[in-house]
């Protein structure tokens, strides 16, 4: 079979050369030797688009944020991944839920907490909610 993708048929994708059973209609053969059923088939081409395009030749960008795919609590974000978007806490905000003020366990740029175990072996992340890990102190 030739293949009937160009190469310029899917603007931000690639060509797929499909061939489609039509199960609905079949033709039974039967001989003394053997037997058996072909069903009808067509060719179909269809674009399997990258992400963030979308459209039948892949030549719409699409936001995937559009869709609402993250939780109340976080920001979309659209991105060029596998996914096309990326969830965020909400500016100064920060935990899996998105529920704690950023800066609000620290005091400047020292979140050093006496409080905390200073075993290195022990070290949970969770006892830090800085953005870097300069200030801890062991």
């Amino acid at each position: 079979m030739e293949d009937r993708c160009t190469k310029d048929r899917c603007v931000n994708g690639e060509c797929v050369d499909l061939i489609i059973l039509d199960k609905a209609f079949a033709i039974s053969i039967t001989t003394d030797a053997m037997s058996y059923v072909c069903p009808q088939h067509y060719r179909k081409l269809e674009c399997a688009c990258e992400p963030g395009f979308g459209g039948p030749q892949c030549e719409l960008a699409v936001n995937e944020c559009s869709r609402r795919p993250c939780p109340s609590y976080r920001i979309c974000h659209p991105e060029v991944t596998v996914l096309g978007y990326i969830c965020k806490c909400p500016e100064g905000k920060t935990g899996s839920l998105c529920d704690r003020d950023k800066g609000a366990l620290c005091k400047g740029s020292d979140c050093y907490d006496a409080s905390l175990p200073n075993d290195q072996s022990k070290f949970d992340e969770s006892w830090y909610t800085g953005s870097s890990l300069a200030n801890l102190k062991y």
